[in-house]
């Protein structure tokens, strides 16, 4: 199995359906390419699902539906040896149809999420998916979503978390965080309710991504990502928008790492960019290489720290 403690994912979002023969390779070249260049520890490939329901907010973007996750990775990642995450949104489908797409897919990893909003009435459960997934591929490992904001409403992620990993979940990868301290009070509990149970942590993937204008800005805020208002205002009044951005996610990174360090809790980064900008994406590889050289510099750290404390 895939070791997603101390790992740098990238994630990306397939080709929209409709695109031409050839549009569609030129794509999937792009992407080879900067794939190949950044070399992840493993790809996230998102599934797309309309969430209209989830808010009664207009999209900024419009919805498309995309190429099936598994299916474009069986194309873009068949002469490479980075092992693709396969998101797959299991609300529009019942048992039946799920137990065969198991059957039939390839990869070994795998990230279920459920309906975008409770007025939604799926026809498969979260926990009936889970049971299924764990029934009919025991070679999977089953990865969840975890949403730090929703504990900053709620307090009760952690508990969520818990309930996952006993569903059988071995990782967690989060929604896109510019919110340090309700991720912060997330990680918390979570250690602290893991510790008090005698319960092993499971790895929390973070999710960081760019920002260059006010629509991704309104976008992410669409997508439910809490955006602290004072960061809203310092990208606002930004004269490089991008740029700011970029460090306030390398920022949020080096407390990450410096909490989850010090609390031994298992984790990783996964970069994306929500926008289809060329300039955004472009950003979204900076920030990998920055967050892959600062995971890299912590390792060492404690290397040298255990190699001191042996003698």
């Amino acid at each position: 199995m895939m070791e997603l403690s101390d790992c740098v994912l990238y994630g990306i979002t397939p080709p929209k359906l409709g695109h031409t023969a050839e549009r569609y390779e030129e794509i999937k070249g792009i992407q080879q390419q900067r794939i190949h260049g950044i070399q992840p520890d493993a790809l996230i490939i998102y599934d797309i699902q309309d969430e209209s329901s989830r808010t009664n907010v207009e999209r900024p973007f419009p919805f498309v539906e995309t190429v099936q996750p598994e299916v474009y990775a069986s194309e873009l990642l068949v002469d490479s040896s980075i092992s693709p995450i396969i998101y797959k949104s299991i609300g529009k489908l019942n048992a039946i149809e799920f137990q065969d797409w198991l059957v039939d897919l390839k990869t070994k990893h795998i990230v279920l999420v459920g309906s975008p909003s409770s007025n939604n009435l799926p026809t498969l459960q979260l926990g009936e998916a889970y049971e299924i997934a764990r029934s009919v591929r025991k070679d999977l490992q089953i990865g969840g979503i975890v949403i730090p904001e929703r504990h900053q409403l709620k307090g009760d992620e952690h508990l969520r978390l818990l309930a996952k990993m006993e569903a059988g979940c071995s990782y967690f990868i989060s929604q896109c965080v510019y919110s340090i301290e309700s991720t912060l009070n997330l990680l918390s509990d979570y250690q602290w309710s893991c510790k008090q149970n005698g319960i092993k942590m499971a790895p929390i993937i973070f999710t960081l991504t760019p920002c260059a204008s006010e629509q991704t800005l309104q976008f992410m805020k669409w997508l439910g990502i809490n955006v602290p208002k004072w960061i809203i205002h310092q990208l606002m009044q930004s004269e490089n928008m991008l740029q700011t951005s970029l460090e306030l996610c390398s920022n949020l990174a080096d407390h990450l790492i410096d909490f989850c360090t010090n609390h031994q809790i298992p984790f990783g980064f996964n970069i994306e960019s929500v926008s289809i900008r060329k300039q955004e994406i472009d950003a979204s590889v900076a920030l990998f290489h920055a967050i892959q050289s600062k995971m890299l510099m912590n390792k060492e750290k404690d290397l040298v720290f255990i190699e001191r404390n042996q003698y």
